[in-house]
């Protein structure tokens, strides 16, 4: 559900009470460790009130909603028996607080917001005004008093310092003579962002004044380091390798944009957005931080460090921001999932381990989870999506120990012509065969062709082998 958020409560809630007061009128018996309430509300588009709020009574092992409170037209929808009916009245005082709280909560949040972008705006704002001081202190600081010793480079020290605080279209005015850097006579730099102006020698004291950075392999592309300064959560222009410490652009190295927090009202977290940066305003576990570049020697490095990100299966995780954002070691949880396949992992920090995004198939059996295209360890119908058992508890019922499970399919076929499994009675239902060779086929593969892909293969070589593919013709 998108752009739902949830509020989990437990005994040790402050709402608590009251949800245990609707628990109590709506069930003869309550189990806390049957039973677990939690509150889901919108946000309209001012972002203060809530569009609706639901308070969903969960019970079971597997914490399916039983009712559905709706706490904005005061009705409830049992989901099992599939009925709607009014809140009884003693509960009516209980549940108009609950939407209460939602409306505080989601006034409290926006409010939040809105001072984090204050105090961002304020920070963004202190660090131009700090740059500007620090060019201003490097002209009377190193240019003035060059200028003091050698009067035949007064003029060119002028504008020089000049041209450092002058708009973009102003200095275009400016002609191309006498533009170079009147300490060290090198050719002066410019940021691609502010277009500052400053010493293109590192050892130069006007270079230090006003630091420029270049990418190692494009040198056209460079920063000043007051540009590369970003809000947490988005990449910058340009990024320092941790291991070479070569500078190069953001789409060449490997980053980590920092876990988000849980939001201390709804003890949530906020998913990153499909766009650049998200909202930029999630508080997270570290700022934004490359991890290597993409050199060889470099990721090795990375890797013997335990340092080296991972990318995360889930295409919603909050760190799929670009094709070179990773999760560090820092921001994996203790829940992270990895396939014995090794071909899919999920950090742990985002939804990826819910059933409804990582689609994990699980054996009847040992309980394991294995990726949905694991079909080494696992047989896995992709027609009726029954699972068998796992290699390790198929070896187990080899050497005869008791199984103590439901019936379990343990015979997939596997079509030969694209290598999906199909369990027995998929395969009985839905097959087909090839017009030429009579290989068996699943019916997908039967419906898109007659033949197989090893005959058509057999007929465009014999083509070629023919000259019927020549160039003449």
């Amino acid at each position: 559900m998108s752009g739902w958020r949830n509020i989990t409560f437990t005994s040790g809630h402050a709402m608590y009470p009251l949800v245990d007061q609707v628990m109590q009128c709506i069930y003869r018996t309550v189990n806390p460790r049957c039973h677990l309430p939690s509150l889901s509300y919108r946000e309209n588009e001012s972002g203060y009130e809530p569009s609706i709020v639901i308070l969903n009574l969960r019970e079971g092992s597997q914490m399916k909603t039983h009712f559905m409170i709706n706490l904005n037209s005061m009705n409830i929808h049992d989901k099992f028996e599939d009925t709607r009916f009014s809140i009884p009245e003693e509960i009516q005082s209980a549940a108009t607080q609950l939407r209460e709280y939602a409306r505080k909560v989601v006034r409290e949040g926006k409010e939040a917001e809105e001072a984090r972008r204050r105090e961002e705006a304020l920070r963004l704002q202190k660090a131009r005004e700090e740059h500007r001081k620090r060019v201003q202190a490097s002209i009377i600081c190193s240019w003035k008093p060059r200028a003091e010793f050698f009067p035949e480079y007064r003029h060119s020290i002028v504008v020089l310092s000049r041209k450092v605080c002058l708009t973009k279209m102003t200095r275009r005015s400016y002609p191309a003579m006498g533009r170079d850097c009147p300490l060290c006579s090198a050719q002066p730099t410019s940021c691609g962002s502010c277009r500052i102006i400053s010493c293109s020698n590192i050892d130069c004291k006007a270079s230090a004044a006003v630091p420029i950075v270049k990418c190692h392999t494009h040198p056209s592309r460079n920063s000043c380091t007051s540009c590369l300064e970003s809000p947490m959560g988005f990449l910058p222009r340009l990024g320092q390798c941790p291991i070479c410490t070569h500078w190069f652009c953001s789409e060449e190295l490997y980053w980590c944009i920092g876990r988000p927090l849980p939001n201390e009202s709804t003890g949530g977290v906020e998913p990153s957005s499909s766009t650049i940066g998200g909202s930029g305003m999630v508080t997270r576990l570290h700022p934004t931080r490359p991890i290597s570049c993409f050199s060889t020697a470099c990721k090795t490095s990375s890797k013997e460090a335990q340092g080296v990100g991972r990318r995360c299966g889930n295409t919603s995780c909050w760190s799929v921001l670009s094709m070179s954002t990773t999760v560090c070691p820092d921001c994996t949880t203790q829940d992270s999932f990895s396939c014995p396949c090794s071909k899919y992992w999920t950090c742990g920090s985002c939804e990826s381990q819910s059933s409804t995004v990582a689609k994990l198939i699980t054996c009847p059996r040992c309980q394991q989870s294995f990726c949905s295209s694991c079909s080494y360890y696992i047989g896995h119908c992709r027609l009726c999506e029954c699972v068998g058992l796992c290699n390790d508890c198929m070896e187990e019922e080899g050497e005869g120990e008791d199984i103590k499970h439901t019936q379990v399919v343990n015979i997939f076929v596997k079509c030969e012509n694209c290598g999906v499994l199909l369990c027995e009675t998929c395969t009985d239902d839905a097959e087909s065969f090839c017009a030429h060779c009579e290989q068996r086929m699943c019916n997908g593969c039967g419906d898109k062709s007659e033949v197989c892909k090893r005959c058509v293969d057999y007929e465009v070589g014999n083509a070629y082998d023919d000259g019927f593919y020549d160039d003449e013709w």
